[in-house]
Formats: C-alpha cells, structure tokens, sequence
C-alpha cells in the first residue's frame, strides 16, 4: 500500500503545471483577429472570453476574476455568454489539455499499478 502512495503522490507532482504567467488569445471588437496570443499579468489567473449576440461580436481577455458581472468594463447587455479557462491559450479553438488528461490517466495508471503490486 506505501508503493501505491508514493507512486500516486509522484503522478500528481509530475502532471502540475510549474508556476508561470498564462497564455490567453486577446481581442476586442474592432480586432479582426481573435487568435493573437498574449502572456498575460501574473495576477491574471483567467483567460476570458465573452460572445455577444445582434450583433455578433467577441471580445478575449486575460483577467483576474471571471464573473458575468465584471462585464461592465466594455458595456455590454447581459444576453452575452461568457466563458471562462484557465490553461495556456485554452480560449482559442477547442484544444486537448494535456494537464487535467494527464491527471485522469496518472490516477489510473497508479491504482492499476497498486492492484498489481497487491496481487489482485
């Protein structure tokens, strides 16, 4: 049982990130491109992304906090979808995450490695 602890404590460690700025996708309305990537503030933790609707316009940011109220910074109607990520570039096309799949299949791979170890 210690083996199968020491080996999913090494499996977490390895699949966190390091400490580092994000990467967010950045743009305003009148920007024609979305997909500009931008090292974002150290204390902005998010990339955001907000899609208004009539007419259609998309507005990507980095921020610290990502509600629907912290919407006012560009006035907008509250019938806008906001999203909100927290990985490098996560707020451009949809992409795999190797950090949160990587904890999935360490996980896995320690509890199949700790029912081997026990004979099971």
């Amino acid at each position: 049982m210690k083996s199968f602890s020491v080996m999913f404590l090494i499996a977490i460690i390895m699949t966190r990130p390091l400490a580092q700025a994000l990467n967010c996708h950045v743009c305003t309305a009148m920007d024609d491109d979305c997909s500009k990537p931008m090292r974002c503030p150290e204390l902005a933790t998010y990339c955001k992304t907000i899609r208004t609707y009539s007419p259609t316009t998309i507005y990507k940011s980095c921020v610290s906090v990502c509600t629907k109220d912290s919407m006012e910074e560009i006035h907008i109607n509250q019938n806008a979808k906001v999203s909100c990520c927290q990985s490098d570039l996560c707020n451009g096309a949809a992409s795999w995450t190797p950090g949160s799949s990587g904890l999935v299949f360490a996980g896995l791979l320690s509890i199949f490695w700790g029912l081997f170890a026990l004979g099971l």
